[in-house]
């Protein structure tokens, strides 16, 4: 049913790498998508990737913040939570990606949707053999066959190079291949009432880990919102079973994909002025 649009949107569909090292030492890495959307090089994923970046910026107060107050307090035997220790606080964090590391974001996002605009510097429209179609929002119905696709399943193992002061892969973890998962339009959501004009659309089927920012096409390929997240609604089953002689119940939960709305997506970028094409 999808082989064809998964042909189409395999075209502009890359991934991206968010790398995380914390303050304890220890290094994240992890996967999500992004789509390359005309000629000129713009590229369009959710903002929920950069969110690190921020918090990395509020944790380095807190770091500065730590170090004075073991200045201050040398003398003294005070706890790691006398002096706020955060083993977690984000040290480095870096945003890659492999296909177009010349891929720069200004982070154009808009406020109160999951949704960031880049641009790939010096981009050659060579490289891309097909761009997105955005689907008519008119035209998107309760039911409608849709597949979402993206870069889940995969380990990275990554470290940080202390001398050189950057991030280090295991070269045989960058083979990075592509997953579809099918599903139908389950329901529009708006989040905010106020505010209408922001608006995510429901499958029936999962994000998975490595399709945040990927695209959710319907059967030619166009594409009709942007993996966002997964809810996990519960279904008031509670079966109980017995694990090595202990009777324990196992919760049920039906877990379905989110993402903003193809209707928000192409208001956003006409703010922007970024080119699309929409079928």
């Amino acid at each position: 049913m999808f082989s064809k649009a998964c042909s189409i949107v395999r075209n502009f569909t890359k991934p991206v790498v968010i790398l995380i090292k914390y303050f304890d030492g220890t290094v994240s890495a992890g996967l999500g998508s992004y789509i390359i959307l005309n000629e000129e090089g713009w590229v369009l994923t959710v903002s929920h990737l950069f969110n690190p970046f921020f918090l990395q910026l509020k944790h380095k107060d807190e770091i500065e913040s730590y170090y004075k107050k073991i200045e201050t307090d040398k003398s003294k035997d005070t706890t790691a939570d006398e002096i706020n220790y955060n083993p977690k606080w984000i040290d480095k964090f870096k945003i890659w990606f492999p296909d177009f590391p010349e891929t720069k974001f200004e982070f154009k996002g808009e406020k109160n949707v999951d949704i960031a605009l880049g641009k790939i510097s010096n981009f050659n429209p060579a490289r891309i053999k097909g761009y997105p179609v955005f689907r008519n929002p008119e035209t998107l119905n309760q039911g409608t066959s849709v597949c979402k696709i993206g870069f889940p399943f995969h380990m990275l193992k990554a470290k940080y190079d202390e001398e050189n002061d950057k991030f280090k892969f295991d070269e045989k973890n960058l083979h990075f291949t592509y997953f579809p998962i099918d599903g139908i339009v389950t329901r529009n959501i708006i989040p905010n009432i106020k505010n209408k004009n922001i608006k995510y659309l429901e499958t029936s089927s999962p994000g998975l880990r490595g399709q945040s920012g990927g695209p959710i096409f319907d059967r030619e390929g166009r594409i009709c919102a942007l993996q966002s997240h997964t809810i996990h609604y519960p279904l008031g089953f509670s079966p109980r079973l017995n694990k090595n002689g202990k009777i324990v119940e196992e919760n049920q939960f039906l877990n379905v994909g989110v993402g903003v709305h193809v209707e928000t997506i192409l208001n956003y970028l006409k703010s922007k002025k970024v080119s699309f094409k929409i079928g």
